[in-house]
């Protein structure tokens, strides 16, 4: 395994390292966490089933040491209070920025908000994609996780452009391109 950084800590009392094995699910379960708020925001849209957490714990067990995927944890008191998840994105000549850093998954335990872990997960990440030669970082923030938008503006991301999501259904009923069959 290629060794990212070494373990560091801060005055939060947190180290921030890599994520082990054991770790895997402590990660899931603070991403039900966002999983359920996202739920509530789209319920149309998430499941979160057993099925939905054990193939992420799959796909995170998969890459935790793949050299171009991020995935570290903030471990308070040997317990894991957050976790960032992120990759290198290497996108197509027509961008100018050849190299991207994306965060996919980025969870502070509720207890443990606003107490700088995301900050920290953060930086850290950075000198990781800093270390791949990236270009920029980029994210998706749910559009009704304000608090969020808030932290990743005031830590300098801008926002970009608009997912826009709807079920084919409603498209086609306000497209009027339903058939009779199928109503």
């Amino acid at each position: 395994m290629e060794k990212r950084t070494s373990p560091s800590s801060n005055d939060t009392g947190a180290i921030i390292r890599d994520a082990l094995a054991n770790d895997l699910p402590h990660i899931v379960s603070l991403w039900k966490e966002t999983l359920i708020e996202h739920v509530k925001a789209e319920p149309d849209h998430y499941q979160p089933d057993e099925q939905a957490l054990k193939f992420y714990f799959n796909m995170l067990d998969r890459v935790r040491e793949t050299p171009d995927h991020y995935l570290r944890v903030a471990v308070v008191d040997d317990y894991v209070v957050a976790f960032l998840y992120g990759y290198m994105r290497y996108l197509p000549p027509v961008f100018k920025s050849s190299k991207q850093a994306y965060i996919s998954d980025i969870t502070v335990q509720k207890e443990y908000r606003s107490k700088g872990l995301g900050r920290l997960l953060i930086a850290d990440f950075t000198k990781w994609a800093k270390q791949r030669f990236a270009d920029s970082i980029s994210l998706h923030a749910h559009v009704a996780n304000t608090s969020a938008i808030e932290f990743y503006e005031k830590i300098g991301l801008k926002k970009q452009m608009y997912v826009m999501r709807a079920p084919l259904s409603e498209v086609l009923s306000k497209m009027n391109l339903l058939s009779d069959s199928d109503h």
